[in-house]
């Protein structure tokens, strides 16, 4: 891939992108992708230009870039409500538990 034609952002995108795919069989990643190992090579390559793209595409939209193996991407409205019940449920705890010592 042409790094110097990516966004910095963009940068920031396909280095463990990339990372990742160079720890796999190109033959696997090929077959979830449901394409040719040689598509997937011409996508990947030095002039892998529709990669490098996509990749400022995706940046340029403010998109990123998270590890389904490692991460778990929760929306910012639930992530909130998340906060916000452990917050009482800390509050509760330490009333029902810790006040009374």
């Amino acid at each position: 891939m042409a790094r110097n034609t990516l966004t910095r952002s963009a940068r920031e995108l396909a280095d463990p992108l990339m990372t990742k795919y160079r720890s796999q069989k190109q033959v696997d990643v090929a077959d979830r992708m449901d394409c040719d190992p040689s598509t997937l090579c011409r996508l990947t390559g030095e002039n892998g230009e529709k990669l490098t793209t996509a990749l400022n595409f995706i940046a340029a939209n403010g998109f990123g870039l998270v590890d389904k193996a490692t991460h778990i991407a929760v929306e910012r409205k639930e992530f909130e409500l998340l906060l916000l019940a452990l917050n009482g449920l800390d509050s509760r705890l330490h009333e029902k538990y810790l006040e009374n010592e």
